[in-house]
């Protein structure tokens, strides 16, 4: 008996495809399966938003007491570092190997999934690096 969602999922797929929609998962979705009251840790498990601002605040030497207000947060390390300081430490903070959640999982073997019921195809460059890595440890699994 066919799922009565199929038609609905159909047109979301093939609205995500002609790029007419843009799957958004914020700072949170890299809390997915983390352990409950694990910290930030480099490698180990990305950051959530009041993380990623805490830990920027605290290697920039932020005054206020709004911590975790990243909008706030790297205003502030722009305007008094300026924008290169910034990305080199969030390029220091990203550019580690962190596993991926079984959130990423899923987006990294949906592709498989719609071509098995003959979903339109979702453009794949739109992945970025987590996804991708997600990906290649679930095709040398099989």
């Amino acid at each position: 008996m066919p799922n009565p969602l199929d038609p609905h999922y159909k047109t979301v797929i093939k609205a995500i495809a002609d790029g007419r929609v843009v799957p958004f998962l914020g700072a949170g979705v890299n809390l997915c399966s983390r352990p409950e009251g694990e910290a930030l840790q480099r490698g180990q498990y990305l950051p959530s938003g009041g993380e990623l601002s805490e830990y920027l605040a605290d290697n920039f030497g932020y005054p206020a007491s709004d911590k975790r207000d990243l909008v706030r947060v790297s205003q502030y390390i722009a305007v008094v570092t300026g924008s290169g300081p910034l990305y080199e430490e969030l390029r220091k903070l990203f550019d580690a190997d962190y596993p991926p959640t079984p959130l990423h999982r899923f987006l990294a073997t949906l592709p498989s999934v719609l071509r098995e019921k003959d979903y339109p195809p979702l453009p794949t460059h739109c992945y970025y690096k987590l996804p991708r890595r997600a990906r290649t440890r679930i095709q040398s699994c099989r």
